[in-house]
């Protein structure tokens, strides 16, 4: 019994180290076979990866060849489309008359006036009524116009606002003709000094000064200058810088709104006339706003001293000293 036991304890031993024996030996014999399969397929991921980096997908250059394709046809369908709107809205827009010119924001001109001047009747085609060629127009023909907007309607309507300019200067130019000056010195209308009134300041000076190097030289050649409605007025630039000076300094003091007449035919004085008749006497030595602060000041205190509200002749030397009378 001894002798069997240890028989069948041998072949049992025997039998387990054979079969580790046979699973070490497969063990060994899988792993290189599994390594191959993973090296294998990293290889051919690899090569996936390459050519897609390498060669773009051929589905892609398709699509965007037929997107191309379809929407260069739209645009072709839509702009043949919009031609033959246009040629059939032409020969209907033609057929529009002009029914009715509104005009509005004039004062010095009428409603009138400036519709025939647009050189625009009533029953014209509208489509031939250009806005630019209205307002050329109107702004070449009429000194008073600022400004000019034209505005067409299908309805046969031509709608035009405009702006205009105010008088600010009256410069004289003889004895009995002025010229209508805006604050940027542009020539608005040649008129009688009778219809002047006292709305405007007369201004008097040398239109057109000689150069020193034309004195005493004859000229034959060149044309005789005149003061031209409608055109800026240049002709004595240094006049026209002290007049603005004398201006704004007259605006500083208060004293501008009264302020009838300036004479600077004088070269080393100006002469200002208020309403009441009051004359002032500037120097050109002096800076304007001072000579006009100390007259002022020296006006209202000989006022307040003697009670006389008549007018008065005042002078500002080169000293800053005023002189102060009444006027005879």
């Amino acid at each position: 019994m001894k002798l069997l036991r240890s028989k069948r304890q041998g072949t049992l031993r025997g039998m387990i180290v054979r079969r580790s024996s046979d699973a070490a030996a497969d063990a060994r014999t899988a792993r290189p076979t599994s390594a191959l399969v993973a090296l294998a397929a990293q290889q051919e991921q690899g090569k996936r990866r390459t050519i897609d980096v390498q060669a773009p997908l051929p589905s892609d250059e398709s699509f965007v060849r037929q997107f191309l394709r379809v929407w260069t046809r739209r645009l072709m369908l839509l702009c043949a489309v919009g031609a033959i709107c246009l040629a059939a809205a032409v020969p209907l827009l033609s057929m529009v008359r002009v029914k009715q010119i509104d005009v509005s924001g004039y004062a010095h001109y009428d409603a009138k006036t400036l519709a025939d001047g647009t050189g625009v009747a009533v029953g014209d085609e509208l489509l031939s009524c250009s806005p630019g060629a209205i307002q050329t127009a109107l702004l070449e023909g009429y000194p008073y116009l600022a400004t000019v907007s034209v505005d067409r309607a299908l309805s046969g309507k031509i709608s035009i606002v405009v702006t205009e300019r105010t008088p600010h200067w009256a410069l004289s130019l003889s004895e009995d003709q002025v010229a209508l000056l805006d604050d940027t010195m542009r020539v608005l209308e040649i008129c009688p000094d009778s219809a002047l009134g006292d709305a405007l300041c007369l201004v008097e000076f040398e239109l057109f000064p000689q150069t020193e190097e034309a004195e005493g030289e004859e000229q034959e050649d060149e044309p005789p200058k005149e003061v031209t409605v409608g055109q800026t007025y240049d002709g004595n630039k240094s006049a026209i810088i002290k007049l603005n000076a004398i201006a704004e300094a007259m605006r500083g003091v208060g004293l501008f709104d009264g302020v009838v007449r300036i004479d600077m035919s004088d070269p080393y004085a100006v002469t200002v006339t208020l309403t009441d008749g009051t004359v002032l006497l500037l120097h050109e030595a002096l800076k304007p706003e001072e000579q006009l602060r100390a007259a002022k000041s020296a006006m209202e205190a000989y006022r307040a001293q003697s009670g006389d509200i008549g007018p008065l002749r005042v002078d500002v030397d080169d000293f800053s000293r005023v002189n102060i009378r009444p006027v005879p």
